[in-house]
């Protein structure tokens, strides 16, 4: 019965999962692609020097972009990415908390000969796949942007960056399913899911250029996506307990809550 909720989740989210394989892929390699062009002469520094101090975190960090790892790990693994992946999880946990649940189906779901905390666990278990083979698509595609440009990604940053986005992805998703699936409310898991996604982006770009942002920034979720560890041969060890411990207790308020509620 597990493995049969399980695959069910998977093949009706195949498409959500594919329409953004494509956007990832269409994405990571075309901004890999461009690398070449940041590396001509000094002019995107300059350009950076006449960009005004608050707006320097939509374009990274130009210091960073003398090699391809360290080009990918700003443009791509603390900018772009991270932002996808938080809306990719606000429409993935919306659809399968207060949308299944709007349509009748979560109510069908429960009426099933198993428990609430395995139908809660078993269709988290599909968004974190889904994240898993995300997570794997973008990492493949900056390899294939590589060799079309003719530049070496060394294997460690890969399973590196590889293994931040995907525990970044699962946190954010499970923070917004555990809001959908102990509320059943849209508007409180819409507005949640916004405050996280938008409200983190901007406090994460805004705060390394804005004073009294830098205290704050630490409320975002994107500021434990920071790749500046794995651009020196390691992982932010505090980081991934950070994002695995907000995983565990968001999944544990949301059994909690959600084997007690009434589904309408």
């Amino acid at each position: 019965m597990m493995r049969t909720l399980l695959t069910k989740t998977l093949y009706d989210k195949r498409w959500f999962l594919f329409g953004w394989a494509l956007v990832m892929i269409f994405t990571v390699v075309l901004t890999v692609v461009f690398f070449p062009s940041f590396t001509q002469g000094n002019t995107f520094e300059e350009l950076s020097k006449s960009v005004p101090g608050q707006l320097k975190g939509f374009i990274g960090d130009a210091a960073t972009f003398h090699s391809i790892t360290g080009y990918i790990a700003e443009q791509l693994y603390n900018i772009r990415l991270p932002l996808m992946f938080m809306i990719m999880a606000l429409i993935l946990a919306q659809a399968l908390t207060v949308s299944d649940e709007e349509r009748g189906l979560l109510r069908t779901v429960t009426a099933l000969p198993m428990s609430r905390t395995r139908v809660l666990l078993e269709r988290w278990a599909a968004g974190v796949i889904i994240f898993g083979l995300t997570s794997l698509v973008a990492a493949a595609s900056f390899w294939v942007g590589a060799i079309i440009i003719n530049e070496p990604v060394p294997f460690d940053f890969t399973w590196r960056v590889f293994v931040l986005s995907w525990l970044f992805g699962i946190a954010a998703f499970t923070v917004i399913y555990a809001v959908g699936s102990a509320s059943g409310s849209r508007a409180l898991t819409m507005t949640i899911g916004l405050i996280l996604t938008m409200g983190g982006f901007l406090l994460s770009t805004f705060a390394p250029s804005v004073q009294w942002l830098k205290n704050w920034e630490v409320l975002s979720l994107m500021h434990y996506s920071d790749t500046s560890s794995i651009l020196k041969g390691s992982l932010d060890s505090i980081n991934l307990w950070i994002l695995g411990l907000l995983t565990i207790l968001s999944l544990f308020i949301a059994i909690l809550l959600f084997r007690r509620r009434d589904i309408s």
